[in-house]
């Protein structure tokens, strides 16, 4: 039995899609974090004005493309989950400053994720 492929979201409907039908699950679980480069460790540091963050520094780099010298483990932040995530909206609040990780994902099949396979950008 042949499975269809799901229905991808338009581009512009990505953080609908994430936010509303999904509740950003990816954001929300317990164990996940973001492994994020220097300057954007910077850069959220910035962002995160009034907020409790706690970032790891990663003895081992990574990935050397990305140059991933810091983690935002979510069950070391207050609530459990992203210190970005707004949660009565699921919405993210630095989309547009959000990490590398984070504009990449999902980078492999994930169970639940409305948005994979990816598209591909055109």
């Amino acid at each position: 039995m042949v499975m269809p492929l799901p229905v991808r979201p338009a581009r512009g409907a990505r953080r609908t899609v994430c936010a509303v039908e999904c509740g950003a699950r990816c954001c929300r679980t317990r164990g996940h974090g973001l492994f994020i480069s220097d300057d954007e460790q910077q850069l959220l540091a910035q962002l995160a004005g009034i907020r409790t963050i706690t970032f790891r520094e990663v003895a081992e780099r990574r990935d050397p493309r990305h140059r991933a010298g810091w983690m935002i483990a979510f069950n070391e932040q207050p609530g459990g989950h992203c210190p970005f995530l707004d949660v009565s909206s699921n919405l993210c609040g630095v989309y547009a400053n959000r990490p590398e990780a984070c504009r990449r994902f999902p980078n492999a099949p994930t169970t639940g994720c409305l948005l994979w396979p990816k598209e591909e950008p055109s």
